[in-house]
């Protein structure tokens, strides 16, 4: 009863808070690739989304001026450069309207991710932007957010949550177009597709569920086969380790290689250009495999697109989320959701298929 109470009286000071907002003039506006209904909007007096049909023909994210509007954007991590990248363009969006607090979820931590929630209750959070991406910490995330009666967004569009809004790039579309590429580059060099394998580096703790990012790598092997009949899915995937870095993934891939010398031609995928990616393309240059060889991978790192644009055989396609343009989408959002508006379930920024065509253009 008495825990029944406290949620309700949360629920009553997080409603009077959100009617006090005095909403100032736009400071940015963002394009977005698509969204995706159905639409909800929160309920600060049973602390969750609801889902309506009053609603706008499209979605349009702003950036408002808020005073006394506090956001808290809660990261994968920091360190690596599409994490840097997303962290720096959230801060700059957020830093023109409202009062705002990062708060990493160090990943793969297992107890950072539910300390911010509290931290986040501790700063009085108005909405949170979370992007935690481990699944099986999203339930009591969630019963969290709710205990605290706190607005919050799921980020990644990682499993574990329900009924939650998310945003996150149409992930198997990337694979889709990075694969579409491949297979271009894969029939002008002339390569075989009864000896091409295609070849998947992921890691077990970020999910396979559909929409997620292991979509990037599910679209991107089943078009590849598609695309390329006879080419041959190789099982089980890879295990790549976050933590471990590009060395780890180099180590993985190098280690397939020798399991399997008879692969003529391979191609390999992962969602993570900058880490899982680069290791297993130096693997595959490491082993000579030059134009016999090409690996793709999301995330725009500009170090990954500089050997794409010098033309390194291996290292040729990049699914770039244009990571740097994320911050506005996602802090109107995350202002929409706080204030009351309703706000599509999925919200999906454009990404752009880097090759050495386009790279650096």
């Amino acid at each position: 009863m008495a825990s029944t109470i406290a949620v309700a009286a949360v629920a009553i000071c997080a409603s009077v808070a959100l009617a006090d907002f005095t909403v100032g003039p736009v400071v940015a506006t963002a394009k977005i690739g698509s969204f995706k209904g159905p639409w909800y909007v929160w309920n600060p007096k049973t602390c969750s989304f609801a889902t309506t049909t009053k609603h706008p023909a499209t979605y349009v994210p702003k950036v408002r001026k808020i005073p006394g509007f506090t956001l808290v954007y809660l990261p994968e991590g920091s360190g690596n450069p599409f994490d840097d990248s997303l962290n720096a363009a959230t801060r700059s969006a957020a830093v023109k309207g409202v009062k705002f607090f990062q708060f990493s979820n160090a990943y793969p931590s297992t107890t950072a991710p539910l300390r911010n929630v509290d931290q986040a209750h501790t700063v009085k959070a108005s909405a949170v932007i979370e992007a935690n991406v481990v699944p099986t910490q999203y339930p009591a995330i969630q019963a969290a957010f709710k205990k605290y009666c706190i607005p919050w967004l799921n980020e990644y569009n990682v499993p574990g949550s329900k009924n939650i809004p998310v945003f996150q790039t149409d992930n198997r579309l990337t694979g889709v177009d990075m694969a579409k590429a491949a297979v271009k580059m894969m029939k002008s060099r002339g390569w075989d597709a009864a000896q091409t394998s295609i070849v998947t580096c992921s890691d077990p703790n970020v999910g396979t569920n559909v929409g997620g990012v292991y979509d990037i790598d599910r679209g991107y092997r089943e078009t590849v086969k598609k695309l390329f009949p006879g080419s041959k899915i190789a099982t089980p995937d890879l295990v790549c380790d976050f933590s471990k870095g590009v060395d780890g993934a180099r180590a993985t891939m190098a280690d397939w290689i020798t399991a399997h010398p008879d692969a003529k031609y391979v191609t390999a995928v992962s969602h993570i250009d900058s880490v899982y990616s680069l290791g297993m393309a130096n693997a595959l240059t490491d082993a000579g495999y030059g134009n016999r060889a090409i690996v793709a991978g999301r995330g725009g790192d500009p170090g990954y697109i500089k050997r794409i644009a010098g033309g390194d055989p291996i290292v040729a396609i990049s699914g770039d989320p244009q990571f740097t343009h994320w911050g506005v989408p996602i802090v109107g959002m995350a202002q929409d959701i706080a204030l009351g508006n309703p706000v599509p379930a999925l919200v999906s920024p454009a990404v752009r298929t880097i090759t050495k065509a386009n790279a650096g253009k």
